[in-house]
């Protein structure tokens, strides 16, 4: 009697151990897409956010001046950089994917200066209006440009080519690294902002 009912106390043990397995195997495979989605719009929106503000200060150099609706959309687009870095970053921390000395949000602070400097235009700005670059903030937008470039360099060394499912997996470091160089590349150029 003891013999069967250790016998069937192990199949119940067994069958329990199992049916718990299963049910945590499905708890991850959920948490793993609702990751997935959410990594993937963080990215996606983090570099072409990047990618247009290049577009934009690159043709604003070349014809020294930006239009109202550029500035519009380099606001817009800081704005995005400041969330999903910070998003991005928020990620890399909590999933333990990299080292907290390695993972800074200065690319925030630094989308979040130009940022704040682009709005008190706007704000003194009377109707329509453009920004010409003269003596008093070419140096700014030069600095703008130049971080905007290094950002851009990231983007098309870790990001550009992805496919959405690439995009959205979190088993890809691709992101990790894009995080880890923005931070990297934006405490090199912090300096230049702290005044902006």
């Amino acid at each position: 009697m003891n013999k069967n009912f250790f016998i069937i106390m192990l199949i119940v043990i067994s069958i329990l151990l199992g049916f718990f397995a299963y049910n945590q195997r499905q708890e991850n495979i959920k948490y793993e897409n609702l990751f997935s989605d959410k990594l993937y719009t963080t990215m996606y929106l983090l570099s072409s956010s990047i990618l247009s503000n290049n577009e934009i200060l690159q043709s604003g150099f070349s014809k020294k001046y930006f239009t109202e609706s550029e500035v519009d959309q380099l606001i817009y687009n800081y704005a995005n950089i400041i969330n999903y870095s910070q998003e991005a970053n928020y990620f890399v921390r909590t999933l333990g994917r990299a080292k907290s000395s390695q993972i800074n949000d200065y690319t925030a602070y630094i989308a979040e200066r130009i940022q704040y400097y682009l709005l008190n235009i706007k704000r003194h700005a009377n109707g329509n209006y453009s920004v010409s670059l003269n003596e008093d903030n070419t140096e700014l937008f030069q600095y703008a440009k130049e971080v905007s470039e290094l950002w851009t360099s990231v983007i098309n060394n870790t990001i550009e080519g992805k496919s959405p499912e690439e995009l959205g997996n979190i088993h890809d470091n691709y992101w990790v690294e894009t995080m880890l160089e923005l931070s990297r590349h934006s405490k090199n150029q912090k300096h230049y902002f702290d005044n902006f």
